[in-house]
């Protein structure tokens, strides 16, 4: 299933792998999802935690209530079968790759293509501020990925908010659609920590793609069960405390089944809070 790691130096030092080129005529929705806290239950509280998730193997790795199902859902499509696009995109080293994949063929998550950062490269270049500064290598690899999407895709991003997930992709949904670019893009990446190098170059990639409105869902994991914020560059996402509280309302979308929302609210249900 995997295709061949591609290592890049810029835009931002990350591992790309790709498994699928959809087709130029492609028209429906395309899933874009984080890995840590909005599939996996992945902890990062403690350093011990951190340090010991190169080595887990993926029958360690434990997913969060439901999402695997509602992965499964989406994939599927409302008809079944539809085989819907769908990319991770992980600020987890490509180091847990072996794992993380291990663990998606495990729960029988099929994927297109996911991303991950390269934060040994990062310490090769003596920038430790940028190892957890997320906003730079995120918005480089939307971009990426949106410039190989074809012209009538529609992009549903989910990510969680214990980092920076709700302003990367509210600031990637206003640069495709381009609202945001040039002196006003950099100086928002300057604003986030982003060392001038990388907000060069994903200014100089934010120019390079075709320009659409594409963007039709933005699904934050409510982590930290914080109240839905507004600002101009995430608007007003869609916060989920649980998969049905998502799933219920990709199933209202026309997005899932109501067969795989029913396969979704079993799963939560057996892991009450």
């Amino acid at each position: 299933m995997s295709g061949i790691p591609q290592k890049l130096s810029a835009p931002y030092p990350m591992v790309r792998v790709i498994n699928r080129q959809l087709g130029p005529f492609y028209e429906g929705p395309v899933f874009i999802w984080d890995v840590d806290k909005t599939y996996l239950d992945t902890r990062f509280s403690q350093l011990k935690n951190l340090l010991k998730i190169p080595f887990e193997f993926g029958v360690d790795k434990k997913a969060i209530p439901g999402t695997v199902e509602l992965l499964k859902g989406l994939r599927d499509g409302p008809a079944g079968s539809e085989y819907r696009p769908l990319f991770f995109v992980s600020a987890s080293p490509p180091q847990i790759r072996r794992s993380v994949e291990k663990k998606m063929l495990l729960d029988g998550v099929d994927f297109d293509g996911i991303t991950y950062k390269n934060p040994g490269a990062v310490l090769r270049r003596l920038q430790f501020d940028q190892l957890k500064e997320q906003v730079a290598f995120k918005l480089s690899a939307l971009l990426l990925l949106f410039a190989e999407l074809p012209v009538g895709a529609r992009l549903h991003l989910c990510g969680d908010n214990v980092e920076k997930d709700p302003h990367i992709y509210g600031l990637f949904a206003r640069v495709v659609s381009g609202v945001c670019a040039g002196e006003d893009l950099h100086n928002k990446l300057m604003a986030h920590g982003v060392r001038k190098q990388y907000a060069s170059n994903v200014v100089a990639l934010a120019q390079t793609v075709e320009k659409r409105h594409c963007v039709d869902g933005i699904y934050i994991h409510n982590v930290r069960r914080l109240a839905t914020e507004m600002n101009e560059d995430q608007g007003a996402p869609l916060l989920w405390d649980k998969a049905t509280d998502l799933a219920h309302s990709l199933l209202d979308a026309g997005l899932l089944s109501p067969q795989w929302f029913e396969q979704v609210e079993s799963a939560t249900s057996q892991f009450p809070e």
